[in-house]
């Protein structure tokens, strides 16, 4: 998985961005292919959506964002991210969040803890322009497909493919709590994931628990399918040390098991030290739910 790195002049120099002439007129940003935005010291344009053959801008919609894919306009020409909250999650606690989760990008699965957030101080004219722009965050672009895209799909993946899946989630995971830090909303859609190098990525990242990272504005109570039924119950939903545990064992179930069955067939002599491998992590996912003290509230609901 490629990961472009955040140019160090978007961290150090004030950021004027230009996308209309008509100063001081409040637009809605709704931009078109090639749309450019002048950031710091470098340009970047609004990409294409690969799958229309209509102009329409690259932007997936989610719950609380939209977040678009940019160029930057350079002869490496990385991609970035442009995430733009939704009204009622704009404000500076994407700031102060911001902040504090900067320091977890250099473990696995959380790049995207690297990024810059748009204020009025850093790009005042395109604020004036597109007030719904402010407190947008500029973050590398992590890839497309998700691992809720493989199951919707129904794509194959090899024994091996899930195995290392599972295995490079469990270390992300195991890391994250070690540092006491949580994501809290464990999900198809928020794993990204890599089929070549066999990596994972972490995505909406704006709600971790963690040391010194303030509340959000809503607590995450999990999603559908991963979520845990006394989630929605707890005042805090899943915005809690633990909070992963039961999502991401449901999640590693699923990568461990999502498998072609011809494959299995065609198993080396490596068998044998593969069985071990999968046994240790189910392991891990049996002390998931087991040695979590919240979701032991209503053991019945295992």
């Amino acid at each position: 998985m490629s990961t472009p790195q955040v140019p160090k002049s978007l961290k150090t120099q004030n950021v004027e961005t230009v996308v209309c002439l008509q100063c001081g007129v409040n637009m809605r940003f709704n931009p078109s292919p090639g749309t450019e935005l002048e950031i710091g010291a470098y340009r970047y344009q609004i990409s294409q959506h690969p799958a229309s053959k209509m102009e329409a801008a690259y932007a997936q919609e989610a719950g609380k964002a939209t977040v678009y894919q940019v160029r930057q306009l350079s002869e490496s020409s990385p991609l970035f991210a442009l995430k733009v909250f939704k009204k009622d999650f704009r404000g500076a606690y994407v700031i102060a969040s911001a902040e504090r989760i900067r320091r977890y990008q250099h473990l696995p699965g959380m790049f995207g803890c690297e990024r810059i957030i748009l204020t009025r101080e850093l790009c005042s004219k395109l604020l004036r322009q597109y007030p719904e722009l402010e407190y947008s965050v500029l973050m590398p672009w992590l890839g497309t497909e998700s691992w809720f895209d493989v199951i919707s799909k129904k794509e194959s993946l090899t024994f091996w493919e899930g195995l290392r899946l599972a295995t490079h989630l469990s270390k992300c995971l195991h890391k994250l709590e070690h540092e006491g830090v949580a994501h809290c909303d464990i999900s198809g859609g928020n794993v990204l994931i890599d089929r070549y190098q066999l990596k994972i990525e972490l995505i909406d990242l704006e709600d971790l628990f963690g040391p010194n990272i303030p509340s959000p504005t809503g607590y995450p109570m999990g999603t559908l399918g991963y979520q845990h039924r006394s989630s929605p119950k707890n005042i805090f939903g899943q915005w809690l040390l633990e909070g992963d545990r039961f999502s991401a064992a449901v999640l590693l179930a699923e990568m461990l098991t999502w498998h072609d069955e011809k494959s299995e067939n065609q198993l080396t002599e490596n068998i044998i030290l593969t069985h071990v491998k999968c046994t240790r992590i189910v392991v891990v996912i049996k002390n998931c739910v087991v040695h979590s003290p919240q979701f032991l509230q209503n053991s019945q609901s295992f």
